[in-house]
């Protein structure tokens, strides 16, 4: 079982319980990269289940893992590779700075001239490293090709029905995937060292890394011998298609329990502005003409996914139906969360036979506290010393998404303004009639939302399955967890403060979708003051949640009966 980002967390420990509890399985949690077992070290380290951490460099078990880093900051040593990024350079940070010097009135000219200079310097810098690379690759490509019958071989089974570009492209990736690891990655890189990585990566940034990962994971399969092997989703930023190639080269099955809702929206909106995945751009003209099928058309806009990923997946036979679609792999089963989710994964284009409904195993949880929904409010008053009111309004509050910058149309200068917004509105409209609660994104540091105390608003640190089911009202920005809501059949307000307009739940009547600030002051209002309002979207709610949601507490039944299936082929 992987887990890569904090958000998989949560649900794959749960998935482990169950597994555990059955009697049947001995789950193996793989942390991956090493800072979520670090950020989260307290719950990773206390839980019963065997565990993996990956270093960056090898695999260690958890007993290894804490001999050796002992809370050292070994959470960089986890930390995937990334390419320093110009994004800081942006006009607004320049502006900012120079508004803090007034008494250098042409400071502003003077950054933005210096910010042409890096700009054009790094983009000058990146042909002549992927010109160097495919030169380098295409040369040891034809040397080894020459004197390595296997070789031949090989290229004949995977060029077959390609044309010349595809094959040149294929050609020179294939030099630098056969060729021996030169270098293991380490931890604190130094600008020289990055500056020789780039180059030996050549025109594949990040290829190294990849084969690394590859290597090892297939030896810890290898070594494991599992019988199955689940992710939180199939994503190819993570290496997901190395876990399942490695997987399915030793004939085991590979599940997704999805911990989140997307379609090929997410990563149109994340990297529409930034250059490196516009197929008009550099190198990746030719990686649109070659692999067309890789381009995704979006406002007018042609992406395209990384170069190392795409060829990756065109060698080594791992290419995803969508491949703009997370979850669009080879792995053999996917777990639906509900009816109103199968028609969803159809929809984003996941192949109908990989489908299988189970339901959430959250759903469970939600299940047992709607049945005795009176007595655990009492519980919940109790346990930390607050009064619930009328209506339990509950705001699942959203990580900072402005690093990439500020989004078109967002109304909020920046994270603070966003949060202090959302909750001060709610908590003005409420005034006596609504307890307001929040609960924060498993990504949130407490320390960093102290701009919120004081507002009247209390922060519960629970699991959210714990909370929707004993609340009037769910606020939440674009999150999956707006799903817990519609099965819970309780009105919920999806505020796309960060404009992303995805269309997950737009058709659905007991989830108001509001875009701006004066149309979210509105809303809150009416489903606190409106009864008619509030009764309208309630009733629409419990029929979706009937209809495409229902919750029977049933789900770990169905989880494992899967899992039994996949294991037994």
């Amino acid at each position: 079982m992987f887990v890569v980002i904090p958000t998989h967390l949560r649900l794959m420990m749960q998935v482990a319980d169950l597994l555990h509890n059955s009697g049947k399985f001995r789950p193996v949690i793989v942390y991956c990269p090493s800072s979520v077992f670090e950020n989260n070290h307290e719950n990773c380290q206390q839980s019963e289940h065997d565990a993996f951490i990956w270093t960056g460099s090898q695999f260690l078990s958890k007993e290894d893992y804490l001999r050796v880093f002992r809370h050292s900051d070994a959470s960089a040593h986890g930390m995937p590779y990334k390419w320093l990024s110009p994004r800081f350079l942006n006009k607004k940070n320049i502006r900012d700075l120079a508004g803090r010097f007034p008494f250098f009135p042409g400071l502003y000219h003077l950054l933005m001239g210096v910010r042409f200079i890096v700009l054009a310097s790094i983009s000058l810098i990146k042909f002549f490293v992927g010109f160097f690379g495919v030169l380098r690759s295409v040369f040891w490509g034809l040397v080894s090709f020459a004197t390595a019958p296997a070789a031949q071989q090989e290229m004949k089974s995977n060029f077959v029905n390609r044309n010349w570009l595809q094959r040149f492209l294929l050609h020179s990736f294939a030099a630098e995937w056969n060729a021996p690891i030169r270098q293991k990655a380490v931890s604190g890189l130094r600008f020289r060292q990055r500056l020789l990585r780039l180059f030996r990566d050549g025109l594949f940034v990040g290829l190294g890394d990849q084969k690394i990962f590859y290597k090892l994971i297939s030896e810890l399969i290898e070594f494991e011998k599992p019988q199955l092997i689940i992710l939180p989703e199939a994503n190819l930023f993570y290496n997901s298609q190395y876990i399942i190639r490695a997987a399915h080269l030793k004939s085991i099955s590979v599940a997704i329990v999805p911990f989140t809702i997307v379609n090929t929206l997410e990563w149109a909106e994340a990297f529409f502005e930034i250059p490196r995945y516009q197929a008009n751009k550099n190198w990746n003209r030719i990686f649109a003409r070659a692999f067309p099928h890789w381009v995704l058309e979006h406002k007018g806009r042609r992406l395209l996914l990384p170069p190392s990923y795409i060829l990756g997946c065109e060698y080594l036979d791992m290419v995803p139906a969508v491949p703009w679609l997370v979850n669009s792999s080879d792995a053999d089963a996917i777990a639906s969360e509900s009816n109103f989710m199968t028609e969803y994964y159809i929809r984003a284009g996941i192949q109908k036979e990989k489908i299988y409904f189970t339901g959430s195993i959250s759903d469970d949880k939600l299940f047992s506290l709607l049945l005795e929904r009176n007595q655990h409010r009492k519980i919940l008053e109790k346990r930390h010393g607050i009064l619930l009111k009328d209506k339990v309004i509950l705001i699942g509050l959203p990580p900072d998404q402005f690093g990439a910058g500020r989004r078109k149309g967002c109304e909020f200068e920046n994270y603070e303004d966003l949060i202090r917004f959302m909750v001060a509105t709610i908590v003005n409209l409420s005034g006596i009639n609504a307890t307001v609660l929040i609960n924060l994104h498993p990504r949130i540091k407490r320390a960093s939302v102290a701009c919120l105390s004081g507002l009247g608003a209390t922060i519960i640190d629970e699991p959210i399955e714990r909370l929707v089911p004993l609340s009037d009202v769910y606020v939440a920005v674009a999150s999956a967890t707006i799903r817990l809501g519609i099965s819970c059949g309780i009105p919920v307000v999806n505020f796309d403060a960060y404009q992303y307009d995805y269309d997950d739940y737009k058709k659905l009547a007991g989830v108001c979708e509001v875009k701006s600030k004066n149309n979210y002051k509105i809303v809150i209002d009416k489903l606190i003051h409106d009864h008619c309002f509030y009764s309208k979207i309630l009733m629409a709610q419990k029929n979706t949640a009937d209809n495409l949601c229902p919750v029977d507490g049933k789900a770990g039944e169905r989880l494992l009966s899967l899992f039994n299936d996949l294991t037994s082929r």
